[in-house]
């Protein structure tokens, strides 16, 4: 099965998105260009088989190209940029999944039968992607479910099928078109999903890290309560896997 990894980029939010504060565009691309610098990391590692970047807000990215370009692997990435309407007070699940949508119909790549994709939310970083990877179970669907402090999901770094795509995530796309919070939505999708034609693993064996900028309030996800936050997860999911923190 061909790994892909899915990149999601909105680098130009339409003017008073629903719960943005981190919109200036020049400061998002910088966060994209570094992501990518990482990312490119991960085909040269041959973690996985290609990548595809997918932006929503029309930007030129010639900038991302190019660093696909200089890491040599342009031959193994793919860029997708087409502009979305803004929409007004959705949660931004809605604009990510329709964003999804997009991509999976205009990627060649992702046109292959058996595909196996890896969607990362562009801006982050995720450190430790590599050994997330390498160490996931077979399945249709790979997310981080947590249950304390809050009931949530995790989607920043999320592996799915395309079947799994279209019956779990893209169904009943217009539940999201709401200001209710998607992870919510989604969590009592798959809390409540039975299909036994298709595999769901709802928390990672390997927790995940994040460094950036968190979009809705512009913090920064790897200051000291963040990096607390993530060792106290981590050591919990090795001690008390049980547990879901």
């Amino acid at each position: 099965m061909t790994k892909i990894l899915l990149m999601t980029s909105t680098i130009a939010p339409a003017v008073g998105a629903f719960l943005l504060r981190h919109n200036d565009p020049h400061k998002r691309l910088e966060d994209y260009r570094e992501a990518m610098s990482f990312y490119v990391s991960l085909l040269q590692a041959d973690i996985v088989d290609q990548l595809v970047y997918a932006d929503n807000s029309g930007h030129d990215l010639a900038a991302l190209r190019q660093i696909a370009l200089e890491a040599g692997v342009l031959d193994r990435c793919e860029f997708i940029s087409f502009h979305t309407p803004a929409v007004a007070d959705v949660s931004r699940y809605y604009l990510e999944i329709n964003l999804l949508n997009e991509a999976i119909a205009r990627s060649q790549f992702l046109a292959q039968d058996d595909v196996d994709i890896w969607k990362v939310t562009g801006r982050y970083l995720i450190p430790n992607a590599a050994r997330i990877i390498q160490r996931a179970p077979a399945a249709d669907l790979y997310i981080n479910c947590r249950n304390r402090p809050e009931w949530t999901i995790d989607f920043f770094i999320v592996r799915f099928t395309k079947a799994v795509f279209r019956t779990l995530l893209f169904a009943r796309i217009e539940e999201f078109r709401t200001i209710r919070t998607g992870e919510d939505i989604l969590r009592e999708r798959i809390d409540a999903f039975r299909d036994p034609d298709l595999k769901i693993i709802p928390r990672f064996n390997e927790t995940p890290r994040v460094v950036g900028t968190r979009g809705y309030d512009g913090a920064r996800y790897e200051g000291p309560k963040g990096f607390a936050k993530y060792l106290l997860r981590s050591w919990s999911n090795k001690l008390l896997p049980q547990v879901w923190i």
